[in-house]
Protein backbone atom coordinates (compact mmCIF):
# COMPACT_ATOMS: atom_id res chain seq x y z
CA UNK A 1 0.00 0.00 0.00
CA UNK A 2 0.98 3.54 -1.02
CA UNK A 3 2.90 5.23 2.11
CA UNK A 4 0.79 7.44 4.84
CA UNK A 5 2.60 10.78 5.00
CA UNK A 6 1.69 12.61 8.45
CA UNK A 7 3.31 16.25 7.81
CA UNK A 8 6.02 17.08 9.91
CA UNK A 9 6.59 14.16 11.55
CA UNK A 10 7.48 10.92 9.55
CA UNK A 11 4.81 8.46 8.08
CA UNK A 12 3.28 6.06 8.33
CA UNK A 13 2.83 2.75 5.99
CA UNK A 14 2.29 -0.82 4.86
CA UNK A 15 4.98 -3.14 3.69
CA UNK A 16 3.03 -5.37 0.64
CA UNK A 17 1.05 -8.71 1.50
CA UNK A 18 1.25 -7.26 5.61
CA UNK A 19 -1.74 -6.24 7.48
CA UNK A 20 1.20 -4.41 10.15
CA UNK A 21 1.79 -0.67 9.78
CA UNK A 22 5.23 0.74 9.81
CA UNK A 23 6.61 3.60 10.85
CA UNK A 24 9.73 6.12 9.21
CA UNK A 25 11.25 9.29 11.32
CA UNK A 26 14.88 10.35 10.76
CA UNK A 27 17.17 10.14 13.49
CA UNK A 28 21.00 10.89 13.71
CA UNK A 29 23.05 7.93 13.37
CA UNK A 30 26.68 6.97 15.07
CA UNK A 31 28.08 9.18 12.59
CA UNK A 32 25.96 12.05 13.50
CA UNK A 33 24.08 12.07 9.79
CA UNK A 34 20.32 11.89 9.84
CA UNK A 35 19.20 8.62 8.33
CA UNK A 36 15.41 6.99 8.18
CA UNK A 37 14.92 4.46 10.67
CA UNK A 38 11.98 2.33 9.86
CA UNK A 39 9.72 0.27 12.46
CA UNK A 40 6.83 -2.10 12.54
CA UNK A 41 4.59 -0.88 14.98
CA UNK A 42 3.12 -4.26 15.36
CA UNK A 43 -0.41 -3.47 14.69
CA UNK A 44 -2.66 -3.48 11.90
CA UNK A 45 -3.78 -0.12 13.58
CA UNK A 46 -3.06 2.64 11.23
CA UNK A 47 -3.54 4.69 14.73
CA UNK A 48 -1.16 2.32 16.34
CA UNK A 49 1.23 3.45 14.03
CA UNK A 50 0.50 7.09 14.51
CA UNK A 51 0.49 6.77 18.55
CA UNK A 52 4.17 4.97 18.23
CA UNK A 53 5.27 7.69 15.20
CA UNK A 54 4.51 10.66 17.80
CA UNK A 55 6.35 8.38 20.70
CA UNK A 56 9.23 7.86 19.15
CA UNK A 57 9.59 11.58 17.47
CA UNK A 58 9.04 12.91 21.05
CA UNK A 59 12.06 10.74 22.11
CA UNK A 60 14.05 12.39 19.41
CA UNK A 61 13.27 16.05 20.41
CA UNK A 62 14.17 15.01 24.15
CA UNK A 63 17.36 13.36 23.16
CA UNK A 64 16.54 9.89 24.73
CA UNK A 65 15.86 7.98 21.73
CA UNK A 66 17.32 4.79 21.37
CA UNK A 67 17.65 2.75 17.66
CA UNK A 68 14.82 -0.21 18.36
CA UNK A 69 17.64 -2.67 16.81
CA UNK A 70 20.34 -1.75 19.57
CA UNK A 71 17.72 -2.70 22.34
CA UNK A 72 16.42 -5.93 20.86
CA UNK A 73 20.43 -7.42 20.57
CA UNK A 74 21.41 -6.52 24.96
CA UNK A 75 21.42 -9.47 26.29
CA UNK A 76 21.64 -10.41 30.36
CA UNK A 77 25.54 -11.16 29.25
CA UNK A 78 25.98 -7.72 28.34
CA UNK A 79 24.11 -6.42 31.54
CA UNK A 80 26.87 -8.94 33.70
CA UNK A 81 29.94 -7.37 31.85
CA UNK A 82 28.95 -3.91 31.79
CA UNK A 83 28.50 -4.38 36.22
CA UNK A 84 31.57 -6.63 36.23
CA UNK A 85 33.53 -3.75 34.19
CA UNK A 86 32.19 -0.76 36.27
CA UNK A 87 32.80 -2.75 39.37
CA UNK A 88 36.30 -3.11 38.26
CA UNK A 89 36.64 0.35 37.48
CA UNK A 90 35.92 1.53 40.36
CA UNK A 91 37.81 -0.77 42.95
CA UNK A 92 35.06 -2.79 44.35
CA UNK A 93 36.35 -5.78 45.93
CA UNK A 94 32.89 -7.36 45.52
CA UNK A 95 33.21 -7.83 41.68
CA UNK A 96 34.14 -11.67 42.74
CA UNK A 97 31.09 -12.46 43.87
CA UNK A 98 28.62 -11.12 40.65
CA UNK A 99 29.43 -14.50 39.37
CA UNK A 100 27.09 -16.09 41.79
CA UNK A 101 24.51 -13.21 41.68
CA UNK A 102 24.30 -13.31 37.95
CA UNK A 103 24.28 -17.21 38.06
CA UNK A 104 20.85 -17.65 39.66
CA UNK A 105 19.04 -15.17 37.05
CA UNK A 106 21.27 -17.28 34.41
CA UNK A 107 19.66 -20.58 35.73
CA UNK A 108 16.61 -19.20 35.60
CA UNK A 109 16.58 -17.01 32.31
CA UNK A 110 19.46 -17.90 30.38
CA UNK A 111 21.20 -15.50 27.87
CA UNK A 112 18.09 -13.21 27.84
CA UNK A 113 17.32 -10.34 25.26
CA UNK A 114 16.52 -7.77 28.13
CA UNK A 115 13.79 -6.37 25.83
CA UNK A 116 11.87 -9.20 26.81
CA UNK A 117 12.24 -8.89 30.58
CA UNK A 118 9.22 -7.63 31.96
CA UNK A 119 7.99 -7.19 35.59
CA UNK A 120 6.02 -10.35 35.61
CA UNK A 121 8.90 -12.32 34.55
CA UNK A 122 10.98 -11.20 37.49
CA UNK A 123 8.43 -11.93 39.44
CA UNK A 124 8.29 -15.36 38.31
CA UNK A 125 12.16 -15.62 38.88
CA UNK A 126 11.67 -14.46 42.69
CA UNK A 127 9.25 -16.98 43.24
CA UNK A 128 11.47 -19.73 41.85
CA UNK A 129 14.59 -19.23 43.58
CA UNK A 130 12.82 -19.16 46.77
CA UNK A 131 12.60 -22.62 46.65
CA UNK A 132 16.54 -22.71 46.46
CA UNK A 133 17.83 -19.39 47.66
CA UNK A 134 17.00 -17.03 50.68
CA UNK A 135 15.71 -13.43 50.21
CA UNK A 136 18.97 -12.16 51.14
CA UNK A 137 20.57 -14.17 48.32
CA UNK A 138 18.09 -13.17 45.58
CA UNK A 139 18.29 -9.60 46.81
CA UNK A 140 21.75 -9.80 45.74
CA UNK A 141 20.84 -10.74 42.21
CA UNK A 142 18.37 -8.72 41.86
CA UNK A 143 20.34 -5.64 42.97
CA UNK A 144 23.21 -6.75 40.65
CA UNK A 145 20.02 -6.65 37.38
CA UNK A 146 19.42 -3.03 38.85
CA UNK A 147 22.66 -2.18 38.61
CA UNK A 148 23.27 -3.61 34.86
CA UNK A 149 19.99 -1.56 33.44
CA UNK A 150 20.63 1.46 34.98
CA UNK A 151 24.43 0.80 33.06
CA UNK A 152 23.32 -0.07 29.77
CA UNK A 153 20.43 2.61 29.77
CA UNK A 154 23.33 4.97 30.38
CA UNK A 155 25.53 3.65 27.70
CA UNK A 156 22.13 3.78 25.46
CA UNK A 157 21.78 -0.38 24.94
CA UNK A 158 18.71 -0.17 26.45
CA UNK A 159 15.70 2.48 26.71
CA UNK A 160 13.51 1.65 29.66
CA UNK A 161 13.85 -0.20 33.16
CA UNK A 162 11.20 -2.35 34.24
CA UNK A 163 10.13 -2.33 38.10
CA UNK A 164 11.99 -4.51 40.53
CA UNK A 165 10.93 -5.03 43.69
CA UNK A 166 13.05 -6.28 46.51
CA UNK A 167 12.27 -8.77 48.68
CA UNK A 168 11.60 -8.47 52.29
CA UNK A 169 14.78 -9.90 54.54
CA UNK A 170 13.63 -11.83 57.60
CA UNK A 171 17.39 -13.33 57.72
CA UNK A 172 19.10 -9.80 58.26
CA UNK A 173 22.85 -10.12 59.27
CA UNK A 174 23.19 -8.20 62.85
CA UNK A 175 26.17 -8.09 64.67
CA UNK A 176 28.69 -6.15 62.39
CA UNK A 177 32.05 -4.49 63.67
CA UNK A 178 33.76 -1.48 62.86
CA UNK A 179 36.85 -1.99 60.50
CA UNK A 180 39.39 -1.14 63.44
CA UNK A 181 37.61 -3.58 65.88
CA UNK A 182 37.14 -6.52 63.06
CA UNK A 183 40.71 -6.28 62.24
CA UNK A 184 41.69 -6.32 65.98
CA UNK A 185 39.54 -9.96 65.85
CA UNK A 186 41.38 -10.77 62.44
CA UNK A 187 44.96 -10.68 64.01
CA UNK A 188 43.78 -12.36 67.31
CA UNK A 189 42.22 -15.50 64.85
CA UNK A 190 44.22 -18.84 64.36
CA UNK A 191 46.61 -18.09 60.68
CA UNK A 192 44.72 -20.39 58.49
CA UNK A 193 41.11 -18.63 59.69
CA UNK A 194 42.34 -14.98 58.81
CA UNK A 195 41.63 -15.24 54.89
CA UNK A 196 38.70 -16.91 55.06
CA UNK A 197 37.21 -14.74 57.65
CA UNK A 198 38.64 -11.65 55.97
CA UNK A 199 36.31 -12.70 52.63
CA UNK A 200 33.44 -12.83 54.31
CA UNK A 201 33.62 -9.82 56.10
CA UNK A 202 34.81 -7.95 52.30
CA UNK A 203 31.58 -9.60 50.68
CA UNK A 204 28.97 -10.01 52.73
CA UNK A 205 28.72 -13.69 51.79
CA UNK A 206 27.47 -16.39 53.84
CA UNK A 207 29.63 -19.44 54.69
CA UNK A 208 28.14 -21.87 52.58
CA UNK A 209 28.63 -19.51 50.08
CA UNK A 210 32.18 -18.95 50.12
CA UNK A 211 32.26 -22.60 50.14
CA UNK A 212 30.55 -23.15 47.09
CA UNK A 213 33.14 -21.05 45.68
CA UNK A 214 35.89 -22.52 42.93
CA UNK A 215 38.84 -21.59 41.62
CA UNK A 216 37.80 -20.89 38.32
CA UNK A 217 35.38 -17.89 39.80
CA UNK A 218 38.65 -16.19 40.46
CA UNK A 219 39.63 -16.23 36.87
CA UNK A 220 37.76 -13.22 34.72
CA UNK A 221 36.03 -14.85 31.87
CA UNK A 222 37.55 -14.47 28.36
Amino acid sequence: MKAKPSRGMGRVFQQKNSARWWIGYYAKGPDGRAKEVRESSGSAKRSDALALLRKRTGQISAGSFIEPVVQKTTRLSDLERLVRDNYTVNGLRTATALKGHFGRLRAHFGDVLVAQLRTAQIDAFKAAALVKYKPASINRSLAALKRGLRLARRAGLVMNEPAIEMLREDNVRRGFVEHHDFQKLLDALPVDLRDPIHFLYITGWRSGEMKSLEWGDSRPEE
